[in-house]
């Protein structure tokens, strides 16, 4: 038989890594497309805090509405607003 050698201490967070650097990639891509810094993807590389906390942070930027959208939304309600003005003005001069 072969003896067992025993694995050196940090092959046991080798998986927290590989999760992490995923996470840490996915929260780079879909921060800025939210509005959010992509730096709070490097919370990831704390080992074990940073796993959990980072799976955390990319379930809660995909709850949020992207950048786009909310700048579309914003130019809409401008524009409402300025075709009310026009309105109000057209009607006051009459």
């Amino acid at each position: 038989m072969i003896p067992e050698t025993p694995a050196p201490s940090w092959v046991q967070f080798l998986p927290l890594l590989t999760f992490s650097l995923i996470y840490v990639a996915l929260i780079w891509w879909l921060a800025p497309r939210k509005g959010i810094s992509p730096w709070y993807a490097l919370i990831g590389l704390i080992p074990c805090f940073g796993t959990l906390a980072v799976f955390f942070i990319f379930i809660y930027l995909l709850t949020l509405t992207d950048k786009a959208v909310l700048d579309e939304i914003a130019d809409l309600r401008r524009r409402l607003a300025d075709l009310e003005t026009s309105k109000k003005e057209a009607g006051d001069d009459s």
